[in-house]
């Protein structure tokens, strides 16, 4: 299957006490030599429990932050799409983050996922009334998905022919837009670089940053947040979504 690695295990600092096998939902992707666990990423959905479990730090998040930080230094054209997780994320500084990442990338255009949710909605609901097909299982999540993929088949035909938000919104730029140069999405989920990286989506969206490497990155430049004003999102506002 060769699926893309989005958890990556440290066997030095691993001590192999299974914490994350037991918060994980699968646990056939975890093993161990009775000295360290290992991962097959084959089997892995990209939830993120073992990260977030681990009490010895020895599990870490691969995404696709260095080679976005790598295109930008190139001085590539370059647009990120933003998950309304940001609200849970950075509450009352949401709006200052935007700010920030114009100024310190020099970006192209922000768009706000939410807009790609209002446009699924509509497109779930036309495909609901056009074909009567119920439950229809939803693609927002590639952990769901690659869970159906890989261990139910048998439901394969319930996913719903329809994009994620993230991904109807990068059409809609490149598309609409005529934009050509990169496209970065940032949000709280490790699965999402599973997904780009699928050939269903086309390679519409380049890089997936998760919040948790920004805030490491954040963290690490001392970037305070307080010092920018509010930002606002190009093209079209979302509304419910």
């Amino acid at each position: 299957m060769g699926l893309c690695k989005v958890v990556n295990i440290d066997e030095k600092k691993c001590l192999n006490c299974h914490t994350c096998i037991s918060v994980c939902p699968i646990k056939y992707c975890f093993s161990s030599n009775g000295k360290t666990v290992k991962i097959n990423d084959d089997l892995c959905i990209g939830c993120g429990r073992c990260y977030n479990a681990c009490p010895h730090k020895a599990i870490s998040i691969v995404d696709d932050f260095q080679d976005f930080l790598d295109s930008i230094n190139r001085g590539e054209k370059t647009c990120i799409i933003v998950s309304p997780a940001i609200l849970v994320a950075l509450k009352e500084k949401h709006k200052k983050l935007l700010s920030w990442l114009r100024e310190t990338w020099v970006l192209t255009g922000l768009f706000d996922e939410g807009l790609g949710a209002e446009i699924s909605t509509i497109k779930y609901i036309n495909f609901i009334k056009k074909t009567g097909i119920i439950p229809v299982i939803s693609q927002q999540c590639p952990s769901v998905v690659e869970y159906v993929k890989i261990f139910a088949p048998e439901l394969i035909d319930y996913l719903a022919p329809i994009h994620s938000p993230a991904v109807i919104i990068a059409k809609f730029i490149r598309k609409k837009l005529k934009f050509e140069g990169n496209i970065a999405y940032l949000g709280p989920c490790l699965s999402k670089r599973r997904e780009f990286k699928d050939p269903d989506t086309d390679g519409v969206i380049n890089f997936n940053l998760t919040l948790t490497n920004l805030k490491k990155y954040m963290e690490m430049h001392k970037i305070d947040l307080n010092s920018y004003k509010d930002g606002k999102y190009d093209w079209i506002k979302s509304e419910k979504g």
